[in-house]
């Protein structure tokens, strides 16, 4: 759980977002990182401190030794100002690394589009200029359509839903966990996006290499995603999951203008 960046998950109950929330905050505990929790709908540090101990996170060793703290809407907006959260943090307590857990759909429905907008750029330059890290979860349930593709927009570097992670750093998309038919619009769209931006001089590689299982809808999905790379003269290599779901995605494949397995 040792992720770090801007990362949008998509979670489709309460209990995996907390249980995903937890095991993150967990591993930022392991790294000595500062926490930080953002109560967006004033749930209240009782309610929030139960919920995350019941799920395995170390709550009273990590507000004992000031590690975790419960903080409102107002103290994210001014994040990166001087004197703000990732200032204190890093320069007056001198913490390696900074984790943000912040609810994004509950933001959007508090602010307008337009100010939603500015505070997940905000936090997007924060994560790629500093030593600091956001996990903005929304309800898949919910967040469908025109919020989807305006999630996706935002967090263009990592997503994740379920069993289902992709992660870009330049030109390497890598590709983790069971993907099944469920996951196809997700895994699509994803790809599309992080690709939208790309320059189409280099190869792309698509490592698939610890994808576990892989049905034929995430398998189109993966060609679907590429695509519109591809017809923009972009080439994709693709490095084989292992046994079933690789021989399936080469079946898949070999049609396929511009895709290379490797």
């Amino acid at each position: 759980m040792d992720r770090t960046g801007h990362i949008l998950l998509l979670h489709h109950s309460e209990g995996e977002r907390m249980r995903f929330v937890a095991d993150w905050f967990a591993a930022g505990l392991a790294s000595e990182d500062k926490l930080f929790y953002v109560d967006v709908a004033g749930w209240g540090v009782e309610k929030l401190t139960d919920d995350l101990a019941a799920r395995g996170l170390h709550v009273d060793f990590a507000l004992h030794e000031k590690r975790l703290e419960f903080v409102s809407l107002e103290d994210m907006l001014d994040l990166g100002v001087r004197g703000g959260l990732c200032d204190r943090a890093l320069v007056d307590e001198g913490f390696p690394g900074v984790r943000l857990a912040v609810r994004g759909d509950a933001v959007a429905q508090v602010v307008s589009r337009v100010e939603h907008i500015a505070v997940e750029n905000e936090l997007e330059h924060l994560c790629h200029e500093g030593r600091m890290s956001v996990l903005c979860q929304y309800d898949g349930r919910t967040t469908q359509g025109p919020d989807l593709t305006r999630s996706l927009d935002l967090h263009p570097d990592w997503v994740y839903e379920a069993d289902l992670s992709l992660r870009r750093r330049e030109r390497l998309i890598r590709v983790e966990g069971t993907i099944d038919t469920l996951d196809d619009e997700v895994l699509a769209r994803s790809l599309d996006r992080m690709t939208l931006d790309l320059p189409t001089d280099e190869v792309l590689v698509l490592d698939l290499r610890n994808v576990q299982a892989l049905t034929a809808g995430a398998g189109q999905a993966l060609m679907r995603g590429t695509r519109a790379f591809r017809d923009r003269g972009g080439r994709v290599r693709c490095g084989l999951p292992a046994g079933d779901s690789g021989r399936l995605l080469s079946s898949l494949a070999h049609t396929e203008a511009q895709f290379e397995l490797a």
